[in-house]
């Protein structure tokens, strides 16, 4: 008798095992592919903090792979990247993609429109969540927003001191997007457009007179060794790299993961304030051993570039208008006023 229940337990186990999920499977890790148009640096910390946390929180069974210094896709292509799948998290400036995100765009390159770092972070996440008509970009793009690391006020470095207004003249100045070389213009300089990484040499081979960066961002990319005047003159502050991820990856994730990512991400905007201001004094104590020195400049003379400017944030709505999106763009601007309003005092 013994023997015979011996037997159907056996069986039952056996049974009960066949139907459990494998092991292996349900520990297999998630592993997304996170791509940077920029080689590793101490400015992008976000990159790395957030692949950290997300393995260390989820006990390994998130595991993020960060490629940077575009060996998955150069600046103007990792949207692409990320909106057919080839890779999962995309890092990227989204003013290389003023046609695919006409209203995105803006935040990454108006200038002289914000200042702090409270700012920035409030505008990105609060644009991107509450005006309808920036999601709808964004998914027409195949991809869902998480977090944008904040730039600010960007510096001009230079071959010669420029402090004020009338030293600008004649600069070749390293540019982007549709608004910066309208400054230089107004200033009697030169925008060259180029990619960030390439200034380094350009500076050195006189391609180019000065470059705009975040102080961080300048010291970091050695600027300074190559334009060592360097002069504070608050061009603007800007949702610099942006985390877009594929929307159909981020469908099919589990719900506790998204939810882990989501307060990974909450905890990155958190940080993003250290990491500013430590970024920034590690910079400027670089730089100056390095021998470059730091300008300040004048309320009068930054007025007097403003002044020389159009009013950067009507020409934007106007070119939204183009496209069908003027209501969208006056939504966005209203909201990105107060919140300017709000910080910038």
């Amino acid at each position: 008798m013994k023997g015979i229940k011996g037997l159907f337990l056996v069986v039952a186990v056996s049974i009960c095992l066949n139907f459990l999920p494998s092991t292996t499977m349900a520990q297999k890790p998630i592993v997304l592919r996170m791509a940077h148009w920029m080689a590793d640096n101490k400015l992008l910390g976000a990159e790395h903090f957030v692949a950290d946390e997300m393995f260390k929180r989820s006990n390994g069974a998130v595991k993020i792979e960060t490629y940077f210094g575009g060996t998955l896709g150069k600046g103007n292509e990792l949207l692409g990247l990320a909106k057919d799948g080839s890779i999962d998290i995309a890092c990227i400036a989204p003013g290389y993609y003023p046609s695919q995100l006409p209203l995105w765009n803006a935040t990454n390159n108006i200038p002289f429109a914000m200042r702090e770092v409270d700012t920035v972070l409030e505008a990105a996440n609060r644009l991107s969540s509450e005006i309808p008509g920036v999601r709808e970009e964004m998914e027409k793009q195949n991809v869902k927003f998480l977090f944008s690391e904040p730039l600010i006020n960007y510096s001009l470095f230079s071959k010669r001191p420029a402090v004020k207004f009338e030293d600008l003249k004649g600069l070749k100045i390293r540019s982007y997007g549709v608004y910066l070389p309208q400054i230089f213009k107004a200033a009697g300089a030169v925008g060259v457009t180029m990619y960030a990484p390439e200034t380094y040499e350009a500076l050195k081979r006189n391609v180019i007179d000065g470059s705009v960066w975040p102080l961080a961002g300048g010291y970091f990319m050695k600027n300074h060794e190559v334009a060592p005047h360097v002069s504070l003159w608050g061009i603007m502050s800007i949702c610099g790299y942006n985390h877009f991820i594929n929307l159909d990856v981020w469908k099919k994730l589990p719900e506790n993961v998204k939810k882990l990512m989501l307060d990974v991400y909450v905890d990155a905007n958190k940080n993003a304030r250290e990491r500013y201001v430590w970024r920034t004094e590690e910079a400027k104590k670089g730089m100056v051993k390095d021998g470059a020195t730091v300008y300040p400049i004048a309320d009068s003379e930054r007025k007097k570039w403003i002044d020389a400017c159009p009013n950067f944030m009507d020409q934007w709505v106007e070119s939204c208008e183009k496209v069908g999106k003027g209501e969208a763009a006056r939504q966005m601007r209203d909201l990105w006023l107060q919140i300017i309003a709000k910080n910038d005092k």
